[in-house]
């Protein structure tokens, strides 16, 4: 069963996502210690929860108790409550 693109955390205003190019490459690392960068990628995207600070990328969430749709008018998180 093909579960990419279920979670729910793809719908959250509790998601934060940065597209960058980073300035020094080389410290860029994975978990093993190998470069995060490879070729010609000079792009990194991550995916982070606001409330719990976890990477979002290598999990698929499918209950969470802090989880709020984007569609939803009330911002409860104070980050970033001045871009709203």
């Amino acid at each position: 069963m093909d579960h990419k693109g279920d979670s729910l955390c793809k719908n959250c205003i509790h998601r934060f996502r940065r597209v960058f190019i980073p300035l020094r490459p080389e410290d860029y690392v994975d978990e093993e210690g190998n470069r995060a960068l490879v070729g010609d990628e000079n792009i990194i995207i991550t995916n982070q929860c606001l409330v719990t600070s976890m990477d979002l990328d290598g999990d698929i969430t499918i209950e969470c108790d802090s989880y709020k749709s984007k569609e939803e008018k009330e911002i409860s998180s104070p980050f970033f409550k001045h871009l709203t």
